[in-house]
C-alpha cells in the first residue's frame, strides 16, 4: 500500500492514527480484525505497526544492527532471534556490509534515503518485524 498526496493533504495524520500517536475523528483502525483504536503507539508497535519520524535519529554508540534490533527487540525477548531479524531485513535493503559499523549522524543523514523502505513511512523502525 501506498499514501502519496501534496502537503498537508493528511498523509502523516493518517499515519499518526494508525500508529496510535492521535484518535481518529470517526471510524476504526483494525490490523487483522483487531481493533488498534485507542492503543497506545507502543502496543500498537507490539501488534506490528510503527511510525517513525521524517528526520532518521539512529542510537548513537551503536552499530547499524544492533539499532535495527531495538525494533526487533518490541516482538521478541530473544536477543538472538533480534539479530537474526536484524540481518535478514539489512540484507534486504542492501546494508548487510553495513551491519557492524557504527551509526554517525552525519551517514545516517546521507543514506536516509537509501533506507527508508525498512518500515511503514521513514526509516529505522524494525518494529514490524517478526
Amino acid at each position: 500500500i501506498g499514501i502519496i498526496g501534496p502537503n498537508g493533504a493528511g498523509k502523516s495524520t493518517l499515519f499518526e492514527c494508525i500508529s496510535g500517536f492521535y484518535p481518529p475523528d470517526d471510524g476504526e483502525v483494525e490490523l487483522d480484525g483487531a481493533r488498534l483504536t485507542g492503543l497506545s503507539p507502543d502496543r500498537v508497535c507490539r501488534r506490528g505497526v510503527a511510525r517513525t519520524f521524517q528526520k532518521l535519529r539512529p542510537f548513537q554508540g551503536m552499530t547499524v544492527a544492533e539499532n535495527v534490533m531495538v525494533g526487533a527487540l518490541t516482538r521478541t525477548r530473544a536477543v538472538n532471534h533480534a539479530r537474526e531479524q536484524a540481518m535478514h531485513w539489512l540484507s534486504r535493503v542492501g546494508l548487510s556490509e553495513k551491519a557492524d559499523a557504527f551509526v554517525l549522524a552525519q551517514i545516517a543523514e546521507c543514506h536516509e534515503d537509501v533506507v527508508s523502505g525498512v518500515e511503514l513511512q521513514n526509516p529505522a523502525t524494525g518494529c514490524g518485524v517478526g
